[in-house]
């Protein structure tokens, strides 16, 4: 898979450098909260290889694509542009916002998180392991591109998933990843040995 790296432990700390290294915002940054359950930790890295758009309203109620492409930026392009005509309640309500909430906690302390008067929220996935510098970058300001001429007040919160020691595992050691493919449009993920703490 083009662009996949094995994940290396990180702190709040090493990924606000990475952003600011590569001129991204922290601002509506946050990582998902410490576990020590190693199958949530496994859980947790799979979130970034989701293209589905995590998008509610003010109130909680998600919110879905009515159109026919499956191409997610198609979906985000129309969802800036045109969201009246491309987005509707969802007819399942089965991700609860709070099912979000509860689990991510701000990159940065100093951010307030109930300072928004956006009418919609997006929540999107990102790791430092996954697409590389390059394509995160173009990923992340074309989106930001896209919120700013958007006449829909829609606010994005990203979502870092790379693996954090305060999930009980030592800073800067990486957990082996491997991808095959297994037919034309399918594949598996092999997972290495979790470096726990207190293994």
């Amino acid at each position: 898979m083009l662009g996949l790296k094995s994940p290396r432990v990180e702190t709040k700390s090493t990924i606000s450098e990475f952003l600011s290294k590569n001129g991204l915002s922290i601002e509506n940054q946050y990582v998902l909260k410490g576990t020590n359950d190693s199958v949530q930790i496994y859980n947790n890295i799979m979130r970034c290889f989701n293209n589905e758009i995590y998008l509610f309203d003010s109130n909680g109620c998600k919110y879905c694509y009515k159109g026919d492409q499956k191409c997610t930026g198609i979906q985000l392009r129309n969802l800036f542009n045109d969201f009246e005509n491309n987005y509707q309640p969802c007819l399942s309500q089965k991700i609860v916002l709070d099912s979000i909430l509860n689990r991510i906690s701000p990159l940065n302390d100093k951010i307030n998180s109930d300072s928004t008067d956006e009418v919609y929220c997006l929540y999107m996935y990102w790791s430092k392991f996954f697409k590389g510098k390059k394509r995160l970058k173009e990923d992340m300001n074309w989106l930001s591109d896209l919120q700013k001429n958007s006449k829909t007040k829609i606010r994005i919160i990203f979502i870092n998933t790379d693996l954090q020691e305060d999930w009980g595992l030592i800073k800067g050691e990486k957990l082996n990843l491997k991808f095959s493919m297994t037919g034309k449009k399918a594949g598996e993920f092999e997972f290495g040995t979790l470096p726990l703490k207190f293994d």
